[in-house]
């Protein structure tokens, strides 16, 4: 169903994440941030937690927990995701997130500060703003 490896970036620091969102349109930096997660990958011969984000097609699954979720990972990779079950024509693909997301501080404080209690204006770009760091990087 999707091959994690053409449209997904890796964002190994903080500090990348938070450039990469500034540098795209506020509109862009909403959706980004919906279809981000702490992600485990390996660089050479350790293993490391970064942020990860589908740029595809897979940003358009929707959550489902384990033993409800049509799609998933046949091993321990995250390389490749495959229909668990036949799918039907219309029906929703789902997968458990938490087969795969990581908890990360610093990048759920990111996410609470963009979408959480803090913004209470009509937009949410000055949550948005105020959460990436603004003009500051």
């Amino acid at each position: 169903i999707w091959d994690g490896d053409a449209y997904h970036a890796i964002f190994a620091t903080e500090c990348s994440f938070r450039k990469f969102l500034t540098i795209i349109s506020w509109v862009q930096a909403c959706d980004v941030l919906q279809w981000c997660y702490g992600y485990r990958y390996d660089d050479e011969d350790n293993t490391k937690i970064g942020v990860g984000c589908a740029l595809d097609e897979g940003s358009i699954f929707n959550h489902a927990e384990e033993g409800v979720a049509n799609v998933g990972y046949s091993d321990d990779t995250t390389d490749d995701c495959t229909a668990l079950w036949d799918i039907e024509e219309g029906e929703e693909i789902l997968q458990d997130y938490d087969s795969f997301d990581v908890d990360l501080d610093w990048f759920e404080d990111l996410i609470d500060k963009a979408w959480g209690n803090e913004v209470s204006d009509m937009t949410h770009w000055s949550g948005v703003e105020k959460a990436v760091g603004g003009d500051e990087l």
